[in-house]
């Protein structure tokens, strides 16, 4: 729990804004891939991914970067595009103890993202 918290905590400078993403050639992720970020009304964040895939930025509908301890970019131990992965060493922790020791979004909703990716992948979103 203490290397989960820890790697959100200390993460290097984020670009601020979605144009200072893409000028960094971050990758935007479809929204299927960016619900664990879009909680509690927040369904028009957008999430990129620097170009090792270790670390994200979240920002909301106008640009800014999204630092909120529910929604906030993380750091990933493995890519996103490493599947099992992802889900073994980012995704399982993150159902368990959400981003942060702050993060107090209930256990079901974390886990609920996962059905929302889904049925979000199939509408092609």
């Amino acid at each position: 729990m203490e290397a989960h918290y820890g790697r959100n905590e200390n993460q290097p400078v984020m670009p601020q804004s979605v144009n200072d993403a893409i000028s960094l050639r971050w990758q935007e992720l479809p929204l299927s891939q960016s619900v664990f970020h879009a909680r509690n009304g927040r369904f028009l964040n957008r999430k990129f991914v620097s170009p090792d895939g270790r670390r994200e930025a979240v920002y909301d509908k106008c640009g800014n970067l999204v630092t909120d301890n529910i929604n906030m970019g993380t750091h990933n131990f493995s890519p996103p595009w490493d599947g099992w992965g992802h889900f073994w060493d980012d995704v399982l922790p993150y159902y368990a103890f959400g981003n942060s020791v702050y993060d107090r979004d209930a256990f079901a909703d974390r886990t609920s993202a996962t059905f929302e990716a889904y049925w979000l992948s199939k509408w092609g979103y």
